[in-house]
């Protein structure tokens, strides 16, 4: 145990470590709990996260520090090639540089039989961060890496305590996938111990009314940012903010005719080349572009 006296705090004037995730969703030393109902897409938004940690990138309104991070994924759901067909999907968006970066920092692991609760699992797991090093770890879902009672506060109070001090003891951030109850207004599945330890919470539900994913923030260190709502690119499996990414390519590289515009969805694998046709028409359709006097593609401005 390290302490620290009050002449010491009241003295010290060092700049606090950079949010790894903005808006106070992802701090430095810090577990963040990915919640939400079977189907929600939270695998793919854990998935973003490792991707854009590791960059240092933005994507779907989630401003991720510039700092890129080593990200260590324990994924124990799905295997290895339907998990492997989403990060080959994910990372199309990238030219061949882009991805060699992300190589050195993102490490997977599709088999991990780790039991938290087990000393020899939990030693084992501490060997590979001293070998891996990473600032981020995932673990998806969270109920493959214990065998205790979830319902049971001092069961789980065991298996968060241990992620607890992996997060002291390497100075690294956590962020855990885990489902929903069954009255998903209770939020997090099992013991309130779990809603007890999180420093923030994300949860994530789908309306397949509007095929669009619904994100609710409760923060413990920071103001919550407001509710806001994702669209979820089957062709790359990245989410987006509700706008159009036709809306975002204008904003970005300025009017543009339909094929050159088609073309830019093509380059950037944002679509194919019907699904580019069809998102313009529906961005028309929204009012969110509309065809200028010179006849190329504008921003509708509110």
């Amino acid at each position: 145990m390290q302490f620290y006296s009050l002449d010491f705090l009241l003295k010290d004037n060092s700049a606090k470590p950079e949010d790894m995730i903005g808006e106070g969703i992802l701090l430095n030393q810090s577990l963040l709990l990915i919640v939400g109902q079977k189907k929600a897409r939270k695998t793919f938004l854990a998935y973003n996260f490792a991707i854009a940690l590791a960059e240092g990138g933005t994507f779907g309104g989630f401003k991720i520090s510039n700092k890129k991070n080593r990200v260590l994924i324990f994924s124990a759901e799905g295997g290895y090639y339907p998990n492997r067909e989403r990060i080959q999907k994910m990372c199309q968006v990238f030219d061949a540089e882009r991805r060699k970066k992300l190589d050195v920092n993102i490490d997977i692991c599709f088999d991990p039989r780790i039991k938290l609760e087990d000393d020899y699992d939990y030693d084992s797991l501490r060997e590979k961060i001293k070998e891996f090093k990473p600032n981020v770890i995932i673990f998806d879902p969270f109920v493959k890496f214990h065998q205790l009672d979830e319902n049971s506060s001092r069961d789980m109070g065991i298996v968060l305590g241990r992620l607890r001090c992996l997060i002291e003891d390497f100075n690294i951030s956590i962020i855990l996938v885990h489902h929903q109850g069954k009255d998903s207004s209770h939020g997090a599945r099992g013991s309130s111990a779990i809603l007890g330890e999180y420093d923030s919470c994300i949860t994530l539900s789908y309306d397949c009314n509007d095929d669009k994913n619904r994100i609710d923030f409760d923060l413990r260190h920071s103001i919550s940012p407001e509710s806001r709502s994702l669209i979820f690119n089957q062709e790359n499996f990245w989410f987006y903010e509700d706008i159009s990414p036709i809306v975002l390519l204008i904003n970005e590289h300025g009017p543009m005719n339909k094929q050159n515009l088609v073309e830019l969805c093509i380059k950037k694998e944002l679509y194919k080349s019907s699904g580019a046709y069809k998102a313009i028409d529906r961005a028309v359709l929204k009012g969110q572009i509309k065809l200028n006097l010179n006849k190329l593609y504008e921003v509708v401005q509110s």
